[in-house]
């Protein structure tokens, strides 16, 4: 389950009741890391601190943007045209 991800929020009680042994919760200690180093940064840089909202409540798009997706997503888009076709085949150098 990813709070805020594409799949709708169910309760692990429900998921016990539908017969499920297991939930993976991929975000939620990762988002806990987040805040706490937000937090910690905030209390070194204060003049720093209208970057840090103090949540997690984003969902998965909101750590994908702190990495700077936006920026690789770009350069994938610019660069699909390159991926589609087929590079030439390398040229034997002799070396292993």
């Amino acid at each position: 389950m990813v709070p805020g991800g594409r799949s709708p929020t169910v309760e692990l009680d429900q998921l016990a009741a539908w017969g499920y042994r297991m939930a993976i919760l991929p975000g939620v200690l990762l988002a806990a890391v987040v805040v706490a180093c937000d937090q910690a940064l905030a209390a070194v840089k204060p003049t720093e601190a209208d970057l840090v909202d103090g949540t997690a409540s984003g969902g998965p798009a909101s750590f994908f943007r702190r990495a700077g997706a936006e920026r690789w997503d770009r350069a994938r888009d610019r660069y699909a045209t390159l991926e589609t076709h087929s590079p030439e085949p390398a040229q034997e150098s002799g070396r292993p």
